[in-house]
């Protein structure tokens, strides 16, 4: 959106999904909307298309669900893992947007990504396809969960593309 930087945009969209209960359709989640009508009239409607977005992906039926049933969902959590396959160990470290528990094994990993989605096999694209990568790896190696789907989530206002990746 125009008069906002890209970082500021970005800390923005995390902020009011990682606020988002999913449980309770839009108009009765009292701290999103409390928390989006701090912001002035324009970022308040483009973090609103934002979430509209979002909320047109396959991923949101699913995630909806398992907010219903009550599964675990985790919003931004800080993961740090060693990798010691090579010499030496590198400490890698990652905060996935959302992680949630779709059936009793399967996990569902979701990375927003603020942007306008990038060119397949563009620098921008291989570089959030290998986050998301690294981080179902982190997943698995710290909290010892299986992640069965990941998926990059492009929720900018003026776009909306989900890409899928069995993890």
């Amino acid at each position: 959106p125009r008069g906002i930087s890209a970082e500021d945009w970005g800390r923005k969209v995390h902020e009011v999904f990682a606020l988002r209960d999913f449980s309770v359709k839009f108009d009765n989640d009292k701290k999103l909307l409390y928390r989006l009508d701090q912001y002035e009239e324009k970022i308040r409607i483009e973090l609103e298309k934002a979430l509209e977005n979002f909320s047109k992906l396959a991923v949101y039926s699913i995630l909806k669900d398992a907010a219903e049933q009550r599964k675990k969902i985790f919003s931004e959590r800080a993961l740090n893992g060693l990798l010691t396959s090579i010499t030496p160990p590198i400490l890698v470290q990652g905060r996935p947007d959302l992680l949630f528990n779709s059936t009793n094994e399967d996990w569902i990993l979701v990375d927003y990504k603020a942007e306008e989605e990038p060119d397949v096999g563009s620098y921008r694209d291989r570089i959030h396809n290998r986050q998301i990568d690294a981080y179902a790896w982190l997943i698995e190696k710290t909290l010892g969960l299986k992640v069965e789907k990941a998926y990059l989530a492009y929720v900018h206002p003026y776009s909306c593309l989900l890409y899928t990746s069995d993890a």
